[in-house]
């Protein structure tokens, strides 16, 4: 795992795909206790100061999307990252790298 997140493949080494209808990928970089999560629908959220316990709990739980719901959305301070133009991609390393 990068010790900071600073390229698009550094974001990309640490987001995960989960098997959920509503959450595509999350990721989690411990150094930061940032956790990223990116839904289907195309919106991605940066949570800063995470636990590594409560990733650990939401990657392991059986509904992602209820999960996030009830122990995460509201709960840490979010930024949400623009949905990129057409053609445009999409990375959570731009907005991580500038921390």
């Amino acid at each position: 795992m990068p010790r900071k997140i600073e390229t698009a493949e550094d974001a990309d080494s640490i987001m995960k795909p989960v098997t959920s209808s509503t959450v595509a990928r999350i990721g989690y970089h411990e150094t930061t206790s940032t956790l990223i999560v990116e839904f289907k629908s195309g919106g991605t959220y940066i949570h800063y100061n995470v636990s590594l316990d409560l990733h650990d709990q939401f990657m392991q739980s059986d509904s992602h999307g209820k999960f996030y719901a009830k122990h995460i959305k509201g709960k840490f301070e979010t930024t949400e990252l623009p949905n990129p133009a057409p053609g445009e991609n999409k990375n959570p390393a731009f907005a991580i790298a500038v921390l």
